[in-house]
């Protein structure tokens, strides 16, 4: 397992490849916002395109509240294609909203 860590910002969000990889295990992160925000996951499969905030519609979403400390699964999820991470205010597929306050430490973990 590999952890991919970043830290969040108050940037319009942006697709940014994970490496290579393709299986995904878990997410440990810190919340500073005064709500909850989400991590949101793609993979890029056979696309010959990287994906786009606001336009791709994730694989999978994850919600990180001001009470989580990260989500683990016993099995990787994996799927085709490099893996791609975005972090938006708002739960919604297409949500392009930055956060408001930033300074969060992301871990995903992968392989």
């Amino acid at each position: 397992m590999v952890p991919v860590k970043f830290t969040t910002g108050t940037s319009a969000p942006v697709w940014t490849q994970a490496g290579s990889w393709t299986s995904f295990y878990g997410v440990v992160a810190t919340n500073a916002e005064s709500a909850a925000y989400f991590i949101k996951l793609y993979w890029q499969k056979d696309s010959p395109t990287a994906p786009s905030v606001g336009v791709t519609v994730p694989d999978l979403t994850i919600p990180i509240y001001t009470t989580t400390l990260g989500v683990e699964f016993h099995r990787a999820l994996v799927q085709n294609g490099p893996l791609w991470y975005t972090v938006t205010k708002n739960a919604g597929d297409t949500d392009a909203t930055a956060l408001s306050s930033g300074g969060d430490i992301i871990t995903l973990l992968v392989e």
